[in-house]
């Protein structure tokens, strides 16, 4: 009974339980009441549709003004913006701190609803705040607000529309009078490019008043639109003050994958990179991106030790070691050893992201020696996804561990509980010849808790794309149906992971900045209580791919059929009962 328990005790019991089942206790009598009504409300979860309707009743209401005392916590990613209107009405949210607000859309007065519910919670110290589009003005009333009223501000993340140009003036007063406590920034937002015609350069050229240095700041991910040429004085101009501010920085992004339309602020500015190299040993790389298309003739191994020259090819500049920013390779359909072996050579000298255009061109294991000894590295993203086999994953720990955009497909798993084939037909009992179909589910799912461990130990993860994405023309059609034609991918993966509750999926929880997680063409177990599972676990979700398909492809493949939609034999793996869970992200 909670009558004999001490409060600690009480609060362990109830930090291991969900709403779900702190609701039903506080209904038991009064003691339970009592002691578990501030775990109930210490977080409140807005998501999908009837989440927010529940919370315009009456009760609701009334409950949420009796409890909002407890509240510590509010994740809302509701369809609309009318559950402000709730927020700026309660009169003492005195003890919130930590708000995360990612809306589907914005109405005409959302952002001044926005501002008002920050206003009246000066000790928020964590803020997340999604803007899918913005009314001209909204961006700087909003950033002005969130720097003048949150004092004691620790991690901010704030995503404002990059089609809305914000006055540079604004955004350089926001950010040198943000709160001298925050540790983590995570902006994108626009102020150059081109597209402001008549910047202020007399504002600029002032002190901001009141501003403030921040050397608590460990973590600066800016992602801005940057034309070097255009706004050689614009980017220094707004940004020079704040970093010679920021004594303590780990880590800086410019959340940039490839720089053909844009340039790194980063590197684009000298002045800027000597300020950053004095802030951070990270910056010890000035390249700054590599592109080497080896055209087509994949197969010879001239072009191989070509491309692994271009990138061993690295000196010393001012007495700094070199090393690639960006690589952006295109390495064929067959295994590139000497490449292999320099990109685990650049994985060591400071490469922050690797694009690569065929995917399949890297062994497993050197995909395993570049994430075991990336330190720096941000993004991994081919457009063909490779494959890591599961034994090479678990090999020895990742030191990518800022790793924020992760496409990769881990195979080698028996899958045990996998009795058809691709095109749905049956498995012969004790057959060899698919790699998957052996072992029991004990070993299946305990080498699965491995693999899932690894990737739990990325917790900046905003991206992770697993299984394999169909391509048009691998697509096979099968007129054996008695219902006509369908279509058939040989590449639908079968020794994968589970991504079930039963199968260790819950490692995952630790990827609280996770965006889109996206299992395509997997044979996974994803049913309707692993979706409730990861609405509750990743409360800034936006995709969850995988659970549908939203592309039929058309003719390409048979000419015969140029006006016909030929539906998918086999689908993603999700039943109805998932699909029809109200949820606070988009399926695909």
């Amino acid at each position: 009974m909670p009558s004999i328990l001490l409060p600690e005790l009480v609060a362990l019991i109830a930090s291991h339980l969900h709403q779900h089942d702190l609701s039903p206790l506080v209904r038991v009598n009064t003691e339970y009441r009592l002691a578990y009504t501030p775990h109930l409300w210490k977080t409140v979860n807005i998501s999908g549709h009837s989440h927010a309707t529940t919370f315009k009743t009456p009760a609701t209401q009334q409950a949420l003004h009796r409890y909002c005392h407890h509240i510590r916590t509010i994740r809302s990613r509701p369809p609309d913006m009318h559950f402000l209107a709730l927020l700026h009405d309660i009169p003492a949210l005195c003890n919130l701190t930590r708000f995360s607000f990612l809306p589907q859309y914005w109405y005409e007065q959302s952002v001044v609803s926005l501002v008002l519910v920050l206003k009246r919670n000066p000790c928020l110290q964590f803020l997340t705040i999604q803007s899918p589009t913005l009314q001209h003005g909204d961006g700087e009333r909003l950033l002005l607000a969130v720097a003048e009223s949150l004092p004691r501000l620790r991690e901010l993340e704030l995503s404002l529309a990059h089609d809305k140009v914000l006055r540079p003036n604004v955004v350089r007063t926001f950010l040198e009078t943000l709160s001298s406590d925050l540790e983590i920034l995570t902006l994108s937002v626009s102020f150059c490019g081109g597209m402001q015609t008549n910047p202020n350069f007399a504002t600029l050229g002032k002190s901001v008043e009141g501003s403030r240095s921040h050397p608590k700041l460990r973590i600066l991910n800016l992602s801005t639109r940057c034309d070097a040429d255009k706004d050689l004085t614009i980017v220094p101009a707004v940004l020079l003050t704040f970093l010679q501010g920021c004594q303590n920085l780990e880590s800086v992004d410019d959340d940039l994958i490839t720089l053909k339309n844009y340039r790194s602020w980063i590197f684009a500015y000298q002045v800027i990179l000597e300020v950053l190299l004095q802030r951070t040993t990270e910056l010890t790389h000035l390249r700054q991106e590599c592109n080497i298309p080896l055209g087509f003739n994949y197969n010879n191994p001239r072009r191989d030790t070509e491309m692994a020259q271009i990138i061993s090819s690295l000196g010393k500049r001012n007495g700094i070691q070199e090393g690639w920013n960006i690589l952006s390779l295109m390495t064929g359909q067959q295994p590139r050893p000497a490449c292999g072996r320099a990109l685990i050579k650049a994985s060591k000298h400071g490469l922050r992201k690797l694009v690569l255009d065929g995917g399949a061109g890297i062994s497993s294991q050197d995909i395993q020696s570049i994430f075991q000894h990336g330190r720096s590295l941000r993004v991994f993203r081919p457009y063909a996804l490779p494959s890591l086999l599961a034994s090479d994953c678990i090999r020895c720990p990742w030191s990518c561990t800022r790793l924020t955009i992760l496409n990769l497909q881990i195979t080698g798993i028996p899958r045990p509980d996998i009795q058809i084939d691709f095109m749905g037909q049956p498995i012969p009992t004790g057959s060899s010849t698919p790699p998957f179909h052996r072992g029991t589910m004990a070993e299946s799912r305990a080498l699965q808790r491995k693999v899932y461990a690894q990737l739990g130990s990325l917790i900046c993860l905003r991206e992770l794309t697993l299984g394999n994405d169909s391509f048009v023309s691998s697509l096979i059609v099968d007129d054996r149906g008695e219902n006509g034609p369908v279509y058939f991918d040989p590449r639908f993966q079968s020794d994968c992971l589970e991504m079930s509750l039963a199968s260790g999926i819950a490692l995952l929880s630790g990827l609280q900045a996770l965006q889109k997680l996206r299992v395509n063409n997997m044979d996974h177990r994803l049913g309707a209580e692993e979706v409730r599972w990861i609405d509750r676990t990743f409360p800034n979700l936006q995709i969850l791919g995988g659970l549908r398909r939203t592309e039929w492809p058309g003719s390409s493949i048979n000419q015969m059929r140029s006006n016909e939609m030929i539906p998918f034999g086999r689908p993603f793996g999700a039943g109805p009962a998932a699909l029809q869970c109200n949820v606070g992200f988009k399926f695909e």
